[in-house]
């Protein structure tokens, strides 16, 4: 559900509606030129040697069309969301009991507007209650070091 997942989820949806198996959207288009690229050959070339980093900064791009709307990239931001949802719910696991469990996102692709947090926030109140988005800037080494030392004064 993060970048590289939604980065190559574009690329194959960009593929897929290039060569008719997928409903038609502007992926391609918009892929094309936020790479200055010419056509679909040249974005072939182009993702055989790109590195995880490049394929993750195609996200974006992805979630502009669901944003505008296109429902190929709309059912790829609900996937999304549903496999970060998956791993929450999984991480709950190591939290016995009923209270909630404060969870912190962090990266670009979360910003307020974005498809991908309203889509996370409906998927975490259906699929893990508990759950208690915080939706606030987290320093993540410094809510770790907090956490340890939580679980260091509970022994």
């Amino acid at each position: 559900g993060g970048g590289y997942w939604l980065g190559r989820r574009a690329l194959q949806l960009a593929a897929r509606a290039y060569d008719g198996r997928e409903e038609n959207s502007t992926l391609l288009a918009r892929l094309l030129a936020a790479l200055t690229l010419a056509d679909f050959d040249d974005l072939v070339r182009w993702s055989v040697s790109a590195s995880p980093a490049q394929i993750a900064a195609l996200a974006p791009q992805l979630l502009a069309a669901a944003r505008d709307g296109e429902p190929v990239a709309r059912r790829v931001v609900e996937e999304a969301a549903a496999e970060l949802t998956t791993l929450v719910t999984a991480l709950l696991r190591h939290f016995p009991g009923a209270e909630p469990v404060p969870v912190a996102t962090m990266g670009g692709l979360l910003d307020p507007d974005s498809p991908l947090t309203a889509a996370l926030g409906r998927a975490l109140r259906d699929r893990a209650p508990r759950a208690r988005w915080v939706d606030r800037p987290v320093d993540p080494p410094a809510a770790a070091l907090r956490l340890a030392a939580r679980l260091l004064e509970d022994r």
